[in-house]
């Protein structure tokens, strides 16, 4: 009898996503929770009874509501995950400022050099999303655009400049550095851009 009503279930879940969401030609991401086991507070496993699986519908029509990420706690005992955090599309990097409490992540937002410019997903920059770490928990407190595919994202030593390397600019050309400006908690562009002989794919900065 479950396993009917699983299956009843499913069903409708098909249904609702190919027959109803298909005329209004929305673009949906299915994701299956398997929610077998999880660990306590001592790292023992913990098996869960069943039933407890989950299915997450993304509605990815919507750019902004298909990145996240993961907050970790590293000093809990075991690490676990507690928190996820919405992003614009597609995050690629993510880099934390050594002096202050601010993080970026960058969104590639369809910003691809591979893509069709008719893709409905596609878009001429990526959005360096501004992340707030301040009192133990992480926010978006902000954003602003970047070029194209940008892939290598670091703040100056002295946490007061964030270089953001894009690989590409217009068509496929040899990419480029920008430079922002750390404000407190937002980050804003100096307009100053540092021309690159080829298409950077990752960057790093020292650390005091």
């Amino acid at each position: 009898m479950e396993r009917n009503a699983k299956a009843l279930v499913l069903a409708a879940l098909v249904w609702l996503l190919f027959g109803l969401s298909a005329a209004a030609h929305a673009q949906f991401l299915v994701i299956g929770d398997d929610n077998k086991l999880y660990w306590d507070d001592t790292g023992k496993t913990v098996f869960t009874e069943p039933g407890k699986d989950e299915v997450v519908i993304v509605d990815i029509k919507d750019s902004e509501a298909a990145g996240s990420v993961t907050v970790i706690d590293l000093k809990a005992t075991p690490p676990h995950v507690v928190d996820y955090l919405g992003t614009d599309h597609f995050p690629e990097g993510l880099a934390i400022n050594p002096t202050g409490d601010l993080a970026v992540a960058l969104a590639l937002n369809g910003s691809g050099g591979s893509l069709s410019r008719d893709a409905w997903f596609a878009h001429p920059n990526t959005i360096v999303d501004v992340l707030s770490t301040a009192g133990g928990t992480v926010r978006k407190v902000g954003a602003v655009n970047s070029g194209r595919q940008a892939e290598g994202v670091a703040f100056s030593p002295d946490g007061k400049y964030l270089y953001v390397a894009n690989f590409y600019v217009g068509d496929f050309a040899p990419g480029n550095l920008q430079i922002y400006k750390v404000q407190g908690d937002r980050v804003v562009d100096t307009g100053k851009v540092l021309m690159l002989p080829g298409h950077p794919a990752s960057m790093r900065s020292s650390v005091p």
